[in-house]
């Protein structure tokens, strides 16, 4: 079932917070939760500097699925949208550019996809025992196809 774990008066350090609940309450490993915590703060994070006007307050959800072998997080945002590359680690001693490189390294897939309805950053991690990955399924309601890498 996915859940949603922010609404429009949310900060972005509270959904953040109910996703780790959220992940510990459904049992998943330390290891497993602390890494898509950080893929987590790393999208928000790139929506609070990237998606939005700074003089407005943050427009973003934040969507969760726990299945058996998978875990599936659906960041939105409203702003102008990205091209998604695969990304390499920047040199130690820069201040920025980690953000969609440690997604890369920490999930197993990351899609992306622009639409009306907003940009969705769709984060996917396999969990221990899960023998088949096939990817997130959209309904016709959802957004458009996104670009899809695979870890």
């Amino acid at each position: 079932m996915i859940q949603r774990i922010s609404d429009r008066h949310t900060t972005m350090e509270g959904a953040v917070q109910r996703a780790a609940n959220r992940l510990r309450g459904a049992g998943v490993t330390e290891e497993t939760a602390a890494g898509i915590v950080l893929a987590i703060v790393e999208a928000l994070g790139n929506v609070a500097r990237h998606a939005c006007n700074p003089a407005e307050p943050v427009q973003f959800e934040l969507l969760m699925e726990i299945q058996p072998t998978r875990i599936t997080i659906d960041v939105v945002d409203y702003g102008p949208g990205f091209e998604l590359t695969r990304r390499k680690m920047p040199d130690p001693f820069c201040e920025a550019g980690r953000g969609i490189a440690l997604m890369q390294r920490i999930c197993d897939s990351i899609d992306y996809c622009r639409g009306a309805s907003g940009n969705h950053l769709i984060l996917q991690k396999r969990l221990a025992g899960g023998s088949h990955f096939d990817g997130i399924r959209h309904g016709s309601g959802g957004p458009p196809t996104p670009k899809r890498f695979h870890g």
